[in-house]
């Protein structure tokens, strides 16, 4: 997990879900452990994965508002604790690490 800032300046957490084809499926255990992590039994949204996929909803809406994460996407946590998909491709064009961001002013 590092720290991402979306183009709006505002701070994230993200993980990027990068293989499912390991034997006991570690890195998708890490990521939904990761995303579920110090959120408790009355969290609002979940991660869990199937084997194949990395899933996230809304438990006031699980029927609603469920994403798929499928091999390279990203889970995204906001600084509320909402979670959420976002394609590689969405990813790149939307957030960079802080760290970037800081030298690209540097160099200004």
């Amino acid at each position: 997990m590092s720290k991402y800032r979306k183009w709006t300046w505002v701070d994230v957490d993200a993980m990027q879900f990068k293989t499912n084809n390991e034997t006991g499926c570690p890195q998708m255990d890490a990521v939904c452990i990761w995303a579920n992590q110090g959120r408790g039994l009355k969290a609002r949204f979940h991660c869990w994965h199937d084997g194949t996929n990395v899933f996230v909803f809304d438990m006031d809406e699980p029927s609603i508002n469920r994403s798929r994460a499928d091999v390279g996407d990203w889970i995204v946590k906001d600084q509320d604790g909402s979670l959420h998909v976002v394609t590689s491709a969405a990813f790149d064009a939307s957030f960079e690490r802080p760290e970037e961001q800081e030298k690209e002013k540097a160099d200004v």
